[in-house]
């Protein structure tokens, strides 16, 4: 995580007193599937077919962002 032009390990991060809204993750989100949506085909396959892909699946449905 970068913070202020410096690297924060992410222990460090997680130790920050900073909360995210409902809101602001849902944001977060939305702006993240644009840039999604940006890549190349073969890339958006490769994402696909990742655990990441089941992840981001499972936190846009928990939120309500997709069916």
């Amino acid at each position: 995580m970068r913070r202020s032009g410096r690297e924060i390990p992410d222990e460090e991060y997680e130790s920050e007193e900073e909360e995210y809204t409902l809101d602001e993750i849902k944001q977060v989100l939305k702006v993240l599937h644009k840039w999604l949506e940006e890549l190349p085909p073969d890339k958006k396959e490769q994402f696909k077919r990742s655990e990441d892909f089941v992840k981001y699946k499972e936190a846009l449905h928990k939120l309500g962002l997709i069916k």
